[in-house]
């Protein structure tokens, strides 16, 4: 039987999932090991970049640690200054230097503390740049820290260099900057660790985060003292003066702004605050540091604590500037806000406790004496001789206060003993002899003869001899009963026509212009029949005088020619005399001239006082003939209504009546001269030294006793007048154009605090007491605006500062008075603007230090005057080393847009300019510097346009970099007395020179040149002729002055910086050291306080310090801010 086989059985799927499963584990442990591999991996990377990060910033830290001790030990020390780079460069750009905006340091004094310049330049006189960027104490960048300069500005740093302000900082790559890497050695001596640092000077840079306030307590008027904006109205994009305003309101957010970048919310531009990385600041801060001496500055607001004594050897005293900022105590001010100060005399040479008083007087303008002569009939067959006097007297209010009312007496006379003012009478016998005719004469038949036999003499191109002449001494009492206004000049003259009193309290001269009023004098016949002695009469008093004299002498020599003294005498109530010595008249060599007709003379019974006519002729003329050309071929019975001749003082101004005789003698007559020296004198021997010679013509004699034409009438003896009662008269520009009102100079107000130095520029330091001048006292050369100025003294060689010279047995030293009194004030002096009333400071840029939210507070034995320096901090102090023409913008504008107070006492917004206030009120409107006629070219103030401000930096960054760094705010506001600096530098400073080159000005054109002398004045004889020429109408008020700049900015200047941005960069390199494996930015704002570096409670305020790390140290820096930066904010 057959057997069958069971079929097998099916297979199933079971081995095959494990498979598929053990592969799929093995993925994803694969996978997990991979995964787990790379997060380790990635956190290994992770961690080492960390640790290479954490490395950089260490090493950006280290880098900020050295910044901040470089910083300590080279801008330390008081007496440094700091510049960018970009003032070595001369030129327009800064192409010539590699890194422009690389920050130095250098020493304003040597290791004595001796103060030293860094003037320095080539042999053909221009300004030698490497000879200043090797004299840096060091350059503010990484590797200098050692002690050597490795690197400077133009070193090239190869490519071991870090870009620390790149486009994410900056839009221009003009702007970019580069700093060297320095390598920190490691512990195998591979250096993977490196950092760079540049330290930003923020002080160069206009601070933008600054809007002050003006409290409500204080007026306008002060408030306009204070540069109160930022300056942002001004700015526009671009670097032209038509670009698009970059701000169009960034007051509400001034004091929020907490870095540039925010400016970017605020501005027209989203992109503004990489346009202005080197211009604009949120930081910038000032120690009140003396950096010409060192130590503190002083407190002028505590000004009672100045010292006495000579401000310099032969100078003005401190005290001058006590009575000068005294003056406020002596005013007395109204319900409607109007001032009035008592008048008072000038006692330049008085040993009394007033002798530093400044005095406050009128200024006389105009002094004429007409005269006329006729015969009169005695009533017993004889006639006399009439002499007429007409005074005309026209006074000036030079300042912006009322000067009370006063009576002022006026004495004209002869100014030395044995010589006369002559009047002669005589007759020409057509030969070359004069007959003598007696002063008594009788009339015979209708005609004039002698009362018996003339004595005849010869004379030969010479004059009468005074024994035909007559001396006087005449009297005149102005009687001021309503006050002079500010800026405002009178007329007076006699009521009428009288007989002059010898009583010294008599002759009267009222307000206003009257023609042919005046005073006579008849004289007696002499006794005896010798007509040749003397023939005089002389008016005499016995009276006390006791009221402010005002005395004009007149003085011929007996000699051809000679000298005049116009003296001006004011008196004390005791009547003692004080003699001072100025201005010039010009010089006459006299000869008489009489008519040769004897016929038809004119005898003064119609009422018609001007009929003999004594004809004057110079010098020069060969032959005493009648002068016919001026009055006829005879001068006799003459009927006009002016006088036959006179002598007419004149006070020189932009230009004078008699324009003939003017233009050969136009001077600056507010450059170098000062219209308030209290005496007027001029010596005319050309062959004396002319430094003894007063040049200036201010008050001078016009003319040789002017014969006075129909021609002639009006400009010699009817002055222009006008308002009611023909009282007032016009002065600044000329006698019959410009305005009303001439103001020019400030007196300081009560209950308001010294402004800064720049007040000083109004104090008045002709004929100062103590001056060791003899009779020849040189006191109208000294500058109207002496502080604050810095014109060249034409009577100075170049590079000299002063000069002794002898006359006869006197001698005296004439200095350079703006050099000196500039290098003696504004480094040691601010104000910090405090009444010291429990208020603190009024100028809100001062805050308080340590603790800006108190006020500082001061003990009977710790005086404001040494000490407020040490309490304050100042925001937005300015560096004059700046080269950025936006910062100097800023701080040109930080007056744009604010107010003044007038004169009847509204408060005048002035929107579109930067007002530049002279006065202490506002008299007028803002003068735009266009018609030098305008009348508020003399009674208004000047106003600078965004344009105009604009102008003006770009020349003063022109400046700057020509002549910077400068070493002082001194050197800074003079001109350089260096013998070795260019002509331009030497004749004034850099902001005079920006000024006129900014044509700013322009509108007085009107200018001093080299035709512009006449005989008796050569320029040729100045030393320094090139000082005299420029605007006659310089330092009018509506000419922009550096002194009026200064007035205003001066006191928030220094000629250095205390704040800086520190930019570091920190990196780490490979084990190859050829790869950067992490880098670091940070960035700090650094800032020196007025605390040494080892604070000491006695020390901030002394120097020398007395620890030596002091010394070598100087005063502490701090850090106020940091923050770490991104690649991008780089």
């Amino acid at each position: 039987m057959k057997t069958i086989s069971s079929p097998p059985a099916p297979r199933t799927s079971a081995s095959g999932f494990a498979l598929v499963m053990a592969m799929v584990l093995m993925g994803f442990l694969l996978l997990l090991t991979v995964s787990l591999s790379s997060l380790v991996n990635m956190e290994l990377h992770a961690t080492t970049q960390k640790r290479e990060m954490q490395q950089a910033r260490a090493n950006a830290l280290l880098g900020l640690s050295v910044a901040v001790g470089q910083l300590q030990k080279y801008a330390g020390p008081d007496q440094r200054v700091t510049a960018a780079a970009s003032i070595l460069e001369t030129s327009d750009t800064n192409v010539g230097v590699t890194h422009p905006h690389w920050v130095g340091i250098w020493a304003s004094a040597d290791e004595d503390f001796v103060p030293q310049t860094l003037e320095h330049y080539t042999a053909s006189g221009q300004k030698d740049s490497s000879g200043i960027e090797q004299a840096a104490l060091t350059w503010l960048v990484s590797g200098n820290h050692d002690g050597t300069v490795t690197y400077s500005p133009h070193s090239a740093t190869g490519t071991d260099e870090v870009t620390l302000m790149g486009e994410g900082s900056a839009t221009d790559i003009n702007d970019y900057v580069t700093a060297p890497l320095v390598s920190v050695p490691g512990e195998s001596g591979l250096s993977v660790n490196r950092y760079a640092y540049w330290i930003s000077d923020e002080g160069l840079k206009g601070n933008l985060a600054f809007n002050g306030e003006p409290a409500s307590t204080l007026t306008a008027a002060e408030y306009q003292n204070y540069p109160l904006k930022s300056g942002s109205a001004v700015l526009k994009s671009g670097n032209t003066t038509t670009g698009d305003a970059l701000f169009a309101d960034l007051a509400p957010y001034a004091d929020r702004l907490a870095d540039l970048g925010q400016l970017d919310f605020v501005s027209t531009d989203s992109n503004v605050s990489k346009t202005l990385p080197h211009d604009a600041t949120v930081w910038s801060y000032g120690v009140l540091s003396n950096v010409k001496n060192g130590g503190l500055r002083k407190d002028l607001a505590d000004y009672t604590q100045l010292p006495d004594g000579p401000i310099f050897t032969d100078g003005p005293d401190w005290r001058h500037v006590k009575a000068f900022l005294g003056l406020a105590n002596e005013v007395t001010t109204a319900t409607d806000g109007s001032a009035t100060i008592g008048h008072s005399p000038y006692y330049p040479n008085e040993g009394n406790e007033d002798k530093y008083h400044p005095g406050m007087y009128p200024i006389p303008v105009r002094l004429g004496t007409y005269m006329d002569a006729a015969f009169i009939d005695n009533g017993d067959g004889t006639y006399g001789i009439r002499m007429y006097f007409y005074p005309v007297i026209a006074l000036w209010n030079p300042y912006d206060i009322a000067l009370a009312p006063a009576q002022y007496k006026f004495a004209q006379w002869s100014g030395y003993d044995n010589s006369n003012l002559e009047f002669a009478v005589g007759r020409w016998d057509g030969t070359d002899h004069w007959e003598h005719m007696p002063m008594l004469i009788r009339k015979e038949d209708g005609s004039i003869a002698p009362e018996s036999n003339p004595k005849s003499y010869v004379i030969s191109n010479t004059r009468l001899t005074s024994s035909s002449a007559s001396q006087f001494r005449m009297y005149y009492m102005v009687d001021e009963s309503t006050g002079l206004q500010p800026g405002e000049v009178k007329v007076y003259t006699a009521p009428g026509l009288s007989s002059f009193s010898n009583n010294t309290q008599a002759n009267i001269l009222e307000e206003g212009f009257r023609p042919g009023a005046g005073f006579y004098l008849d004289m007696s016949p002499p006794s005896g029949s010798d007509y040749l002695s003397p023939y005089r009469f002389e008016v005499t008093s016995s009276d006390p005088i006791d009221t402010w004299l005002v005395d004009l002498g007149l003085k011929y020599t007996s000699g051809l020619g000679g000298d005049f003294l116009n003296e001006w005498w004011y008196m004390s109530t005791d009547a003692t005399k004080t003699l001072i010595t100025i201005t010039g008249l010009n010089r006459a060599g006299l000869a008489y001239s009489f008519p040769s007709n004897t016929s038809n003379w004119a005898i003064e019974d119609d009422g018609r006082p001007r009929a003999f006519r004594p004809t004057v002729r110079t010098a020069s003329d060969t032959d005493l003939m009648p002068n016919g050309s001026i009055l006829g071929e005879y001068a006799i019975d003459q009927v006009d209504d002016f006088p036959a001749y006179a002598f007419i003082y004149e006070l020189k101004q932009a230009f004078n009546d008699q324009n003939t005789d003017d233009q050969n003698r136009r001077r600056r007559w507010l450059a170098n001269y000062n219209p308030r020296a209290p005496k007027l004198q001029q010596y005319l021997a050309l062959a004396d030294d002319i430094r003894t010679v007063n040049q200036s013509y201010i008050g001078q004699m016009r003319g040789r006793g002017y014969d006075i034409n129909d021609s002639q009438s009006d400009l010699y003896y009817s002055p222009t007048v006008f308002g009611a009662g023909n009282k007032r008269m016009r002065f600044g520009y000329s006698y019959t154009d410009g305005g009303e009102r001439t103001i020019l100079f400030h007196i300081p107000r009560p209950n308001t605090p010294v402004p800064g130095v720049g007040i000083l520029m109004h104090m008045n330091i002709a004929g100062f007491y103590g001056h060791n001048t003899g009779k020849f006292t040189p006191t109208n050369i000294t500058p109207a605006y002496a502080i604050g100025n810095s014109y060249a003294d034409p009577r100075l060689p170049k590079g000299e500062l002063e000069r002794t010279d002898a006359v006869s047995s006197n001698s005296f030293t004439h200095h350079d008075y703006s050099y000196k009194l500039n290098d003696a004030l504004w480094d040691r002096f601010f104000s910090s603007t405090d009444l010291f009333g429990g208020n603190g400071p009024h100028d809100p840029r001062f805050i308080s230090y340590p603790n800006a939210d108190t006020i500082p507070a001061y003990t009977a034995s710790e005086r404001p005057y040494d000490n407020a320096a040490a309490k304050l901090i100042q925001q937005g102090t300015f560096n004059i080393n700046s080269t950025s023409e936006k910062a100097w913008q800023m701080l040109l504008g930080s007056t744009f847009g604010t107010s003044v107070q007038t004169d009847d006492g509204d408060v005048e917004l002035i929107p579109d300019r930067a007002q530049y206030l002279r006065s202490g009120l506002a008299f007028g409107s803002v003068f735009d510097g266009s018609d030098e006629t305008d009348a508020d070219a003399y009674e208004g103030f000047r106003g600078l346009t965004d344009e105009e401000i604009i102008l003006l930096s770009r020349e003063i960054v022109k400046e700057v970099k020509h002549r910077g760094p400068f070493t002082s705010l001194a050197q800074f506001v003079n001109r350089s007395s260096d013998d070795n600096a260019p002509d331009a530098h030497q004749l004034m400073g850099a902001l005079q020179a920006a000024i006129d080159a900014s044509t700013i000005n322009e509108g007085f054109q009107q200018s001093v040149s080299a035709a512009d002398a006449s005989a008796q004045d050569p320029i040729s004889t100045y030393p320094n002729a090139d000082a005299l020429y420029g605007s006659v109408g310089a330092n009018t008020p509506g000419y922009l002055s550096q002194a009026d700049l200064l007035s205003k900015v001066g006191n928030m200047l220094n000629a250095r910086s205390d704040t800086f941005i520190i930019r570091v960069c920190g990196e780490t390199r490979g084990l190859n050291g050829q790869s950067v494996t992490a880098r670091a930015y940070c960035e700090a704002v650094v800032q020196r306080v007025p605390d040494y570096l080892y604070p000491d409670e006695d020390e901030a305020t002394a120097f020398p310090p007395t620890y030596e790390d002091n010394k070598s140290f100087g005063r502490r820096f701090v850090i106020r801010s940091f923050r770490w930066l991104s690649q991008d904010d780089v």
